[in-house]
């Protein structure tokens, strides 16, 4: 028990650490991540004004997934990541899709089913005890404990669906007869309209026109969907015949400079390149097939 207590308190002061450090703010400052559970829960930090957003979505509620799964259970995406060796990026980039937001990071029980409640110190021993399946690193674990168990966020804003996900999904009839819930990317967005966006970026202003250069259909309107969520104001989405591999922004380099590029470089990984004179819009976003393979099975 003493060396329990001992370990505690060590944790106790890592978190303290590295809650008061300086961190560099990336241009987009949320971190989103899925917590594997019933429901499953995703949360949303925002370090600049200390708010938290938590939605709640029943785990038998179905999404259409990334990298050629198709649509199944929010559930049965943790499952089978487990199985194909993908670990939890296989739940994280179709909850990310589904929702139109950066979800980067996922935990769960590699066993069992996992309690919501996993922000505690107590459940610190079960990490280092390789109890989770998960992308966190410890020093990301203990942050949010410290910040739910100590620091409290400044306000918690919370979306449960649990009891009502028709509000977000589709009730479908499926082939064998029976019914299953699909989260509708419409639905999902008038419910959670504006919460995911960065302020600074919306009240720029600065136009953004989204082209596909693959073959790959709806991929310009998932991207724009995407960046319409964190603030961008998105203005076209159209296809170009020119083919690129990496995503690219051009604009003039004052557009460049502002907020809104830099939000799509970090979110989309995009190259940024400077033109003299804008065309259709302040920006210009073509989407290649480094991203396009997100959807291709492997």
């Amino acid at each position: 028990m003493v060396t329990v207590k001992r370990v505690l308190l060590l944790l106790v002061i890592c978190g303290i650490v590295w809650f008061c450090l300086p961190k560099k703010e990336n241009p987009y400052p949320r971190e989103s991540f899925v917590v594997v559970g019933s429901p499953m829960t995703v949360y949303s930090w925002n370090p600049r004004d200390r708010s938290l957003l938590r939605i709640s979505i029943p785990e038998t509620v179905a999404a259409e997934g990334t990298h050629g799964y198709g649509t199944y259970s929010l559930a049965a995406f943790w499952r089978l990541g487990q199985i194909d060796k993908k670990d939890g990026s296989v739940l994280a980039e179709s909850v990310s899709e589904a929702l139109g937001i950066p979800v980067t990071g996922y935990i769960g029980a590699k066993t069992g089913v996992l309690t919501n409640d996993i922000f505690t110190f107590a459940h610190s021993i079960s990490y280092l005890r390789g109890v989770f399946l998960t992308n966190m690193s410890l020093p990301a674990f203990m942050h949010f404990v410290w910040l739910l168990r100590v620091a409290k966020p400044a306000h918690i804003d919370d979306y449960d669906f649990t009891h009502n996900p028709g509000l977000i999904a589709d009730d479908v009839v499926i082939a064998d007869g029976s019914h299953q819930l699909i989260l509708n990317p419409d639905r999902v967005d008038a419910r959670l309209a504006h919460i995911f966006e960065d302020e600074a970026v919306r009240r720029e202003t600065v136009t953004t026109a989204v082209y596909n250069t693959t073959e790959m259909q709806s991929l310009g309107s998932r991207v724009a969907r995407l960046l319409s969520t964190l603030g961008v104001s998105v203005v076209y989405v159209g296809n170009d015949t020119q083919e690129v591999d990496a995503c690219v922004v051009t604009g003039t380099k004052d557009a460049l400079g502002k907020g809104s590029a830099k939000v799509i470089q970090s979110v989309l990984g995009c190259v940024l390149k400077e033109i003299s004179e804008p065309d259709r819009a302040d920006l210009t976003v073509r989407i290649g097939k480094s991203y396009a393979k997100r959807f291709i099975p492997n």
